[in-house]
């Protein structure tokens, strides 16, 4: 390409496959029976292709059939490293003012765990239940847990909200893909747009579709976004 030589190896340059339509199943299998391993002629020579399972590019992890679920995982495990060394010395240490603990927990999930999530397109059932435990699960350790007669008593999301102004993780994802979107429109590509245009036409769930579902909740659901916007993610 260009007079340079393609480096095929792991990691390099690799495809990522999603089969569909008729004879996607067969040829799933075939690829499997052949280790994974697709053979090019290229020119006088013979390549060795192996498909990326998951493509990772600036933080985020993609699977070839859209799904967001590697990244969902690959964040759970991030947020775990991040936040546990300041779990009880600051997040959760009552000697310190829920108000300066909160946008420190803040800064934390804005500018590491939930950079990306703006490309997701709609998250399937199970994901966004993991999407909202993960943000969730995060919130709580600016509170202790009560205990009456043996039991955890937790506090309900929409306590948590009202006590932080924390947004919800609904939220939080909405606001991250409509920025996107005016980041994009803000500076016209037209190999972009035609790219956006036709996955839209083509696909019912595409980001495309969510951007668009995001807005229309905006504009008819105004209260639900009355908590203030992260200034990060912009």
């Amino acid at each position: 390409l260009h007079g340079l030589p393609i480096n095929f190896k792991v990691g390099k340059t690799q495809p990522q496959l999603c089969f569909r339509g008729p004879g996607a199943r067969a040829a799933k299998s075939q690829l499997a029976a052949n280790s994974n391993i697709i053979i090019v002629k290229l020119f006088d020579k013979t390549v060795h292709i192996i498909p990326a399972i998951v493509y990772r590019h600036m933080g985020t992890k993609t699977s070839p059939d859209g799904a967001h679920g590697p990244d969902i995982r690959s964040k759970t495990c991030q947020l775990t490293a991040i936040v546990h060394p300041y779990a009880k010395k600051l997040l959760s240490n009552p000697q310190l003012p829920l108000a300066v603990r909160t946008p420190y927990l803040r800064s934390l999930l804005l500018s590491k765990n939930v950079f990306g999530i703006g490309t997701w397109s709609k998250l399937t059932v199970a994901d966004q239940k993991s999407f909202h435990t993960l943000i969730m699960k995060s919130y709580r350790r600016l509170f202790h847990v009560k205990v009456v007669d043996g039991e955890k008593q937790w506090l309900q999301d929409e306590q948590i909200y009202e006590l932080t102004g924390l947004i919800s993780p609904a939220n939080l994802l909405r606001w991250a893909r409509i920025s996107l979107f005016i980041r994009i429109v803000s500076k016209p590509s037209v190999p972009l747009m035609m790219a956006l245009a036709a996955a839209h036409c083509h696909e019912k769930t595409n980001w495309l579709s969510s951007v668009e579902s995001d807005l229309n909740f905006v504009v008819w659901n105004s209260q639900c976004l009355s908590h203030k916007a992260p200034q990060t993610i912009d």
